[in-house]
């Protein structure tokens, strides 16, 4: 039987009412009994889905490898989670589909860019790779166009036939568009003899396919590697960014760390590119995501790392920039204004990217190595509609063992019916070998300020400490004068902190603060009651936080009788 870790965030909301949120991961446990749920997961999309009973409320899509990673062939499978509004899971789903699903060695898989069809139904790109000899060489990619229905059921598969069956296609992103009903896909792809076992790159491409599978058209896109992002233009146009990785020898560990820059493109109807620019500020790895801002401009999002002079190769000075750019009627573009760029230390990965409905603005996504605590976190930028940031968190956990030094990652992120954020992301060990990794599916939800708990914005904390749920505790609670306040912490965790003092906020419920108390660490952190007075406080209903330095802890709420 599975373990899961749930950690039930239930809370007073200030503002606007939210659903209960939860923040939850499931560890694999290789010695309990096979279930069809896969451990090794990679989640690549989630969406909030409506269901004849309560019993789902969200729905996880990804892939993951039947057998531990311990070996140089582990065959993969697709799936999906429903998971309830408590973030347990309830039910799960295999997709072995296809041509060759009898034969002994194959994978399934989905690439990252599912989509939720105007018509509700959500669809992806189900990838089967035959013929495995070893986990490094690629053989045979077919790609499947495959429709389900918010229950995770398969409704339909039909083949993409690409022009030329010897080529390896990877499909990136998938977008549908509207106007015609059809859908987008770019990517990259490479001949059979250039294999990795060759060293060749990959060239970008960009091609439209309608319902039936049927490839309307196809283009590779010259002097990029592959597709990153793409979005609909304005008059039938298209906007797609790319990264083109050079093999220039730049920075003082080329020979470790790739050097790459952004190519942003416009197409016309046909695939045809009309324009591009080119974003190659700093020697390193450059990313970029795309969004719509109105019907004649694009928002460009993305991640600059320069590398540095350092021992450690894995130092980069990292910038997350946005930029606007016009579109004209004939595809030109046009850069609107200077860039808006945010430092940041030592490293920053990019995750998704996209534009909100119940608030203006957007919301950007990764994971990044906190310059203070020197953890690696999930992230969430949101960004104001003039790409300003209005606030940012990042996310870890504490109950995991903090020898494992995990990396949290951030791939997705989807803006709720309530406004709330549904994030999808996954924890990877930090073995430097890929057999021995052990990755686990990441599930959270979020109001729209990226509060695990109602409130966190009021006290500004950029960190959010995930697995210290209910470590607060108070008593007596209500009560008329004192509570006692106690944060009861396993031996483990009590030593992340010994330093600095923590603060005590208290709130009102319409969110005006009517108390903060700074308090010295011994005097909590070993379980001794702290004495909190609240009784020239006014009767009613109180939000107490507790952070240490720029790290939200946890919160209660506390009743003045």
């Amino acid at each position: 039987m599975k373990r899961i870790l749930l950690f039930f965030l239930i809370g007073l909301s200030i503002g606007r009412m939210h659903s209960q949120t939860f923040n939850i991961f499931y560890p694999i446990d290789f010695h309990s009994p096979p279930y069809n749920y896969l451990p090794n997961a990679w989640p690549c999309n989630s969406f909030e889905v409506t269901s004849e009973t309560d019993s789902i409320s969200y729905r996880m899509f990804g892939f993951g490898a039947l057998e531990s990673m311990t070996n140089t062939y582990f065959p993969f499978r697709a799936f999906s989670l429903g998971v309830d509004a408590q973030g347990e899971v309830t039910e799960w789903k295999r997709y072995d589909e296809g041509e060759v699903q009898n034969q002994a060695l194959f994978n399934t898989f989905f690439n990252n860019g599912m989509i939720r069809n105007h018509d509700g139904v959500i669809t992806g790109v189900i990838v089967v790779q035959e013929e495995l000899s070893d986990m490094m060489e690629i053989n045979y990619l077919h790609h499947y166009l495959a429709r389900f229905d918010v229950g995770g059921n398969l409704l339909d598969t039909v083949r993409i036939h690409y022009p030329d069956d010897g080529y390896e296609f990877r499909s990136y992103v998938m977008r549908e568009d509207l106007r015609d009903s059809t859908y987008m896909i770019i990517g990259g792809f490479r001949t059979q003899a250039e294999m990795p076992t060759t060293g060749g790159l990959l060239k970008g491409m960009i091609a439209k396919v309608d319902s039936l599978g049927n490839v309307l058209w196809w283009n590779d896109v010259p002097n990029t590697s592959f597709g990153e992002d793409i979005v609909m233009a304005p008059f039938g146009q298209y906007c797609a960014s790319f990264q083109h990785q050079t093999e220039d020898d730049c920075g003082p560990n080329n020979d470790l760390n790739e050097n790459s820059r952004i190519v942003v493109c416009t197409f016309n109807a046909t695939g045809i590119e009309k324009d591009r620019i080119v974003i190659d500020n700093y020697c390193g790895n450059e990313i970029a995501k795309l969004a719509t801002l109105d019907e004649n401009h694009v928002v460009v999002a993305g991640v600059y790392n320069e590398e540095v002079e350092s021992e450690n190769p894995y130092l980069w000075n990292c910038y997350i920039f946005s930029r606007v750019i016009e579109v004209d009627n004939i595809g030109w573009m046009y850069e609107i204004g200077e860039d808006n760029i945010y430092y940041y230390d030592p490293f920053v990965g990019i995750g998704d990217f996209a534009k909100l409905s119940c608030t203006d603005g957007y919301i950007f996504s990764g994971n990044w190595i906190n310059s203070s605590s020197n953890l690696a976190e999930g992230y969430l930028f949101k960004f104001n509609s003039d790409l300003s940031i209005e606030w940012q968190r990042g996310y870890r956990y504490f109950e995991i063992d903090g020898n494992n030094q995990p990396v949290y990652r951030i791939v997705d992120v989807s803006e709720l019916s309530d406004c709330g954020l549904l994030v999808t992301g996954r924890i990877d060990n930090t073995s430097a070998s890929l057999i021995n990794n052990q990755v686990t599916p990441w599930l959270f939800r979020t109001d729209e300020y990226g509060c695990l708990e109602p409130g966190c914005q009021l006290v500004n904390a950029e960190e959010q400490a995930v697995g210290l749920d209910g470590s607060l505790q108070l008593a007596p609670n209500p009560t008329n004068n004192f509570t006692q306040i106690t944060l009861t912490l396993s031996e483990t965790i009590q030593s992340q902190f010994q330093n600095g003092d923590f603060v005590l906020h208290l709130f009102s419920m319409d969110g005006r603060k009517v108390l903060e108390q700074r308090v010295a660490s011994s005097q909590i952190i070993h379980g001794t009651p702290y004495l909190l007075d609240v009784s020239a406080l006014p009767s009613g209903p109180y939000l107490l936080h507790l952070t240490q330095n720029n790290l939200w802890i946890d919160s209660q709420t506390v009743v003045r009788e």
